[in-house]
């Protein structure tokens, strides 16, 4: 087992025991009815931390393995230089005068001369509904398409969290909510877990050969 393997494992270990923790606490015998609804409805923010937490610690990971490679921009997969590249540079602001100009050359310059490091700050927009996910998997190059089947049930658990989030005081949860809710959360964990490894393991984070033009 690979050291980035054995780390997502383990994150994903631990967070099934917090999701199986909170689970636990919507039926506690000997809370009333009243007392265990508010547990259901306040048990999904908690659910979308775990979930929120495991994309940042996960693609961080990724990320690790990606720097710990010290490749070259001409080795980097298109799509993750170009999100390296416009979000370091702030290139969707470019400068107006030309010494910034110049300076901004210059930045480029060293940026494509050495090794590429990759900032470890996952940025998730704090609302990881299925649109964000393909949005992060897109910008290091991750392929996602098997996780589609996720859309319409991963949208309905970020309904249901962010109007809890809001105070929307109409909502009600079901115990049938948590199972299901949870159940979307640990499945997309796993799924996602091996769709990372797969990728550290086929370099999937590397141009394909036959783009680099040199023979491997």
């Amino acid at each position: 087992m690979s050291d980035f393997e054995e780390a997502i494992n383990s994150d994903l270990n631990w967070r099934l025991g917090e999701i199986a923790i909170l689970k636990s606490l919507t039926v506690q015998s000997h809370l009333s009815e009243r007392k265990k609804a508010v547990s259901r409805k306040y048990c999904i923010p908690a659910l979308y931390a775990v979930w929120e937490g495991y994309i940042v610690n996960s693609f961080k990971e990724y990320v690790k393995v990606i720097n710990s490679e010290q490749l070259t921009f001409s080795d980097l997969n298109e799509s993750i230089k170009t999100k390296h590249m416009f979000s370091s540079l702030s290139l969707h602001q470019p400068p107006q005068t030309f010494e910034k100009k110049k300076q901004l050359v210059r930045k480029i310059q060293d940026m494509v001369s050495g090794p590429v490091q990759l900032p470890l700050e996952i940025d998730t927009g704090s609302n990881v509904n299925y649109a964000e996910l393909q949005n992060i998997c897109n910008r290091y190059a991750v392929n996602c398409e098997s996780l589609e089947k996720y859309k319409v049930p991963l949208n309905k658990f970020l309904n249901y969290r962010n109007r809890i989030a809001h105070g929307d005081n109409s909502i009600s949860v079901d115990p049938e909510h948590i199972t299901e809710f949870s159940q979307t959360v640990v499945s997309l964990m796993v799924d996602i877990a091996e769709i990372l490894n797969n990728h550290v393991k086929e370099r999937k984070y590397m141009l394909r050969p036959h783009e680099l033009n040199v023979p491997r």
